[in-house]
């Protein structure tokens, strides 16, 4: 080892140790992480002889039954995330929200492009070589509005770009490109050091919510603003994607969704009404930049307070039931229809809105029920009372 390296590892190693003792956020882990750095290794090499007793004898002794002890192995339970690196945990219950849901389309006898989300449980005795009986659930329904809805909406967009409404947006929009973090915890007492493991389950969910809206976005091919009109001129350069449903509004409903569930908040609270506002700010900054027709964002809530039902009841069986919702693109008034979600309910059908029967045939599942009760054990800790 060269004395350059040495003396850097020493000073990086002194560093780290000078972190953990004043209380940085990584604290005394940061230490413990410094795997890798090569003064450290030949430390830890040197070292060993000299910390393990003679004859390398076992220097623990571990209870029965707690599946570590000799000849056992733990038995599978959802517990064991706790033990797993945050980015492990998301990759499991990623996979966890994904079982038994079916994305399909078609063109409908109208000729209007429909793209469907549903849900098909399959009983575990099934798996296990017994009857096979699959129950089919819709989760939520897309319709594409035609041609002629896009040319009228385009219309709005283009008014935004010739007026000052992008100037006022601009510091909005630039810093919602990134997660809207900032925007939630102004209104709710969220925070990285009180509620971890929730911005840890948003962060599962909201994954989960744009990988389905991906998968609407590449069947519905929707063409963004400037794609149709070179007056729109966006201020952002415009993603490599299609626009219906928007993203940011699927990403932004899903999310006052998911955050009124964990506060306990009902729907004709204030905070609820707090929620959707900031919600739908969030969407009306695409489409001033230039990214997004209004009716975009219509889906978009359509799509996102869906699937965070969808979400709520993989995680409780009190709350194992959702509202299969379709967006209907052969509505008339979709030509001027403008994003208003206090006044359109997502839970009272009109010309566009279809409601189906409540779903509660799902099963929740183990490991997005643990990951739910660890986020909100941590407002119940300062006096909230999530749903159940």
């Amino acid at each position: 080892m060269s004395e350059l390296t040495s003396m850097t590892s020493m000073t990086s190693m002194t560093s780290m140790t000078s972190m953990a003792l004043y209380g940085s956020p990584a604290g005394l882990g940061a230490v413990a992480g410094f795997s890798g750095d090569p003064l450290l290794t030949d430390a830890l090499i040197r070292g060993r002889a000299r910390s393990l007793p003679p004859n390398d004898a076992v220097p623990w002794v571990r209870k029965s039954g707690s599946g570590f002890a000799d000849t056992e192995l733990p038995a599978p339970r959802p517990e064991h995330m706790e033990r797993w690196q945050p980015e492990v945990r998301a990759h499991v219950a990623l996979q966890a929200l994904h079982r038994s849901l079916h994305f399909g389309a078609d063109t409908n006898p109208t000729g209007i492009l429909t793209a469907a989300l549903s849900y098909l449980e399959v009983p575990d005795a099934a798996l296990k070589g017994g009857a096979l009986t699959v129950s089919w659930q819709p989760v939520v329904t897309l319709a594409r509005p035609v041609r002629s809805v896009f040319d009228k909406q385009l219309v709005k967009v283009v008014d935004h770009a010739r007026h000052d409404g992008r100037r006022h947006r601009a510091p909005e929009v630039l810093s919602q490109i990134l997660p809207q973090v900032p925007f939630w915890s102004s209104l709710v007492p969220l925070s990285p050091w009180g509620n971890r493991r929730s911005f840890e389950f948003l962060g599962v969910a909201l994954h989960f919510a744009m990988q389905v809206c991906h998968r609407f976005k590449h069947v519905l091919g929707v063409p963004r603003p400037n794609e149709l009109s070179a007056h729109v001129q966006p201020i952002l350069q415009t993603p490599g994607w299609s626009a219906f449903p928007s993203g940011h509004a699927t990403e932004a409903f899903m999310a006052a969704r998911l955050l009124r569930a964990m506060l306990g908040q009902a729907v004709d609270s204030g905070m609820h009404v707090a929620l959707q506002r900031q919600a739908k700010s969030i969407a009306d900054n695409r489409v001033y930049a230039g990214l997004h027709y209004p009716i975009d964002s219509v889906a978009g809530q359509v799509l996102g307070e869906s699937l965070a039902e969808y979400v709520l009841s993989r995680c409780s069986k009190a709350s194992a039931k959702w509202t299969p919702r379709t967006f209907s693109g052969n509505a008339k008034d979709l030509e001027f229809l403008d994003f208003n979600p206090l006044r359109d309910s997502m839970d009272k059908p009109n010309a566009w809105l279809a409601l189906g029967t409540a779903v509660s045939g799902a099963a929740p599942d183990p490991v997005m029920a643990h990951m739910w009760t660890k986020a909100c054990e941590e407002w119940t800790s300062v006096g909230f009372t999530p749903e159940a």
